[in-house]
């Protein structure tokens, strides 16, 4: 009877020890799965330069415009 009850309860050790894995293994698993793959990672990194080479176009874009409105203000004053 005590074999049996030993048994038993290292049965259910077992088994509870081999759930906490599955657990921890199916955890490991989905947080692979949500990592980009290298393919993704490139695509990420070419929009990222696109953007980047867009910001310092728009940025340029800006600096002229703000350039050219000083220069038409001065003239405007000067025409005053």
């Amino acid at each position: 009877a005590e074999e049996a009850a030993s048994w038993e309860s290292e049965k259910e050790a077992d088994s509870q020890r081999l759930k906490r894995h599955q657990r921890v293994l199916d955890k490991q698993s989905r947080a692979l799965l949500k990592l980009p793959n290298r393919k993704e990672r490139s695509e990420v990194e070419a929009v990222e330069a696109i953007l980047e080479q867009e910001r310092k176009a728009a940025h340029a874009k800006d600096a002229r415009h703000k350039l050219t409105v000083e220069r038409l203000r001065q003239k405007l004053v000067e025409l005053q």
